[in-house]
């Protein structure tokens, strides 16, 4: 919801700022192969569920629609 709300109201001359506090991990082989970010109420049973893709953050971070945007992970 937040990124959406940051691709809606966003204009092009403001600063964004993303930041995340946490873990990333990777996994190497099999289904859930990928990088991800994982928040707190991750579960390993349902990695792709629960956890944010480095595909999908970069897919949300190009809807972002300002010429500065500032990611800290």
């Amino acid at each position: 919801a937040g990124f959406r709300w940051l691709a809606e109201g966003g204009k092009a001359d403001e600063t964004v700022v993303v930041y995340f506090s946490g873990h990333g991990g990777r996994v190497d082989r099999g289904p859930d192969e990928g990088t991800y970010l994982i928040p707190y109420e991750c579960d390993p049973a349902r990695l792709r569920a629960t956890t944010i893709s480095s595909e999908t953050l970069t897919g949300w971070l190009g809807e972002i629609g300002s010429q500065r945007l500032v990611v800290m992970l």
